[in-house]
């Protein structure tokens, strides 16, 4: 049995998911209880944590929101089938979690020194894939990703984005380690704009192009 502790700081993972959902879906929680058929007050007090969500319910979020039940657990990247399983089941992709930029602070002409006071950091959207790397170096990683894609399709035709599953580690004769990929999946980064967290999709172009060499 979880500790008290543990147990609430997984509950509310799964309520930001909850949350996150419905606002993916572009639904307001009013829309959500009159599709539902629920009382007015349904939708805020599962979102908040006062009433807890049961397994039935939670099959109506997951249908109503277009997503899998899945989606409401974060994905550990350490489990690579599991992993796998989500991208191909997934119809929107797999979000990479994001934190809006810091707004620019107005800068006044006549202005001798800059305000001291500090600029607050916008909250972080959690997505499906949870990592290590600090959310805005993961941006910019993902941002050199997709751009050297794009580069490599408009001028030579090919993808070059690969997600790579499951790493194979030995000792060659003259004693080098090596490490190679056991499956590459050809996959692509989108986002809708900068203010939107990137999505993991398979290519399913690349894909079977691949499948008939």
């Amino acid at each position: 049995m979880l500790p008290p502790e543990q147990y609430a700081a997984r509950y509310e993972r799964f309520l930001s998911r909850l949350r996150e959902a419905r606002r993916r879906a572009g639904l307001t929680q009013a829309e959500v209880v009159a599709r539902l058929g629920k009382p007015q007050s349904f939708v805020s007090k599962c979102e908040s944590g006062e009433r807890r969500v049961d397994f039935v319910e939670l099959l109506q979020f997951s249908e109503l929101y277009g997503v899998q039940v899945s989606f409401f657990v974060q994905l550990d990247v350490d489990d690579p089938f599991t992993f796998l399983d989500r991208l191909e089941g997934s119809r929107r992709g797999l979000a990479f979690p994001f934190q809006p930029p810091l707004p620019r602070r107005p800068r006044s002409w006549f202005a001798t020194e800059l305000p001291t006071d500090p600029l607050t950091d916008p909250q972080v959207r959690p997505g499906d894939i949870e990592t290590k790397v600090p959310i805005r170096e993961l941006q910019a990683r993902l941002l050199r990703l997709r751009n050297r894609d794009r580069e490599f399709r408009e001028e030579q035709g090919i993808s070059v984005l690969y997600l790579a599953c499951g790493f194979l580690h030995w000792v060659d004769e003259t004693d080098v380690q090596a490490i190679a990929p056991l499956a590459l999946i050809p996959c692509s980064l989108e986002r809708d704009s900068p203010r939107d967290p990137f999505i993991l999709k398979r290519n399913e172009a690349a894909l079977r192009a691949s499948l008939r060499c």
